[in-house]
C-alpha cells in the first residue's frame, strides 16, 4: 500500500511539473517575439540564434511535459525536469542580479517577479525535481524504498509542494 501511495505521489508530482511545463510552452506560444526579446536581454544574440532557442526551449517543454504525464521513462524524464528547472534557476538568478524584477520571460508576457520568493520558490522546485530522480530510478529498477525513505520522502516532498502551492495562492490574491 505504502508503494502505491509513492507511486501516487511520484505521478502526482510529474503531473505538476507537466502543467508548469505546458503552461510556460503554451504562455510563450503566445507572444514568441517577447520571448524572443527576453532571450536577446540575456544575451542571446543574433536574433536568429534567439530564435532558434526560444523555438527550440518551447518544443523541449511540451515533449518533457507529454513524457512526465505518459509516465514512459520516470528516471530520464525527471532528470530532464531537474536539468531544465536548475537552468530556469540561473535564468532567474542572472535576471534578479542584473536588476530586472518584473519578468524573466519564463510564462511569456504573464510576469513571474525575480524577487527573493521567487528564488527561493525556483530552489523548491529543483528539490523536488531531485527526489523526483531518485524516486523514478528506484521505481524503474523496482526497487523496494523501504518504511524510512519513503516516510522521509513522502514528508520532504508534500511539505515543499505544499510551500509552492500556497505561495501560488498567495500571489494570487496580492
Amino acid at each position: 500500500m505504502l508503494a502505491n501511495f509513492i507511486q501516487l505521489l511520484f505521478f502526482l508530482s510529474s503531473a505538476y511539473f507537466a502543467a508548469v511545463l505546458t503552461v510556460s510552452a503554451v504562455s510563450k506560444l503566445r507572444s514568441p517575439r517577447y520571448f524572443i526579446e527576453i532571450l536577446i536581454f540575456y544575451g542571446i544574440r543574433p536574433r536568429t540564434l534567439a530564435k532558434f532557442c526560444a523555438w527550440l526551449l518551447i518544443g523541449i517543454e511540451l515533449a518533457l511535459a507529454m513524457l512526465l504525464v505518459s509516465g514512459y521513462l520516470p528516471a530520464l524524464s525527471s532528470l530532464f525536469t531537474l536539468l531544465l528547472f536548475c537552468a530556469f534557476f540561473v535564468v532567474k538568478f542572472i535576471g534578479n542580479r542584473k536588476g530586472q524584477m518584473s519578468n524573466c520571460g519564463c510564462f511569456g508576457e504573464v510576469h513571474e517577479p525575480l524577487d527573493t520568493a521567487s528564488l527561493i520558490a525556483s530552489l523548491i522546485q529543483i528539490c523536488v525535481a531531485a527526489i523526483g530522480v531518485w524516486v523514478g530510478a528506484r521505481l524503474e529498477q523496482g526497487e523496494h524504498l523501504g518504511i524510512l525513505h519513503t516516510s522521509l520522502i513522502l514528508a520532504l516532498a508534500i511539505s515543499l509542494l505544499g510551500f509552492i502551492v500556497m505561495k501560488r495562492v498567495r500571489r494570487v490574491d496580492a
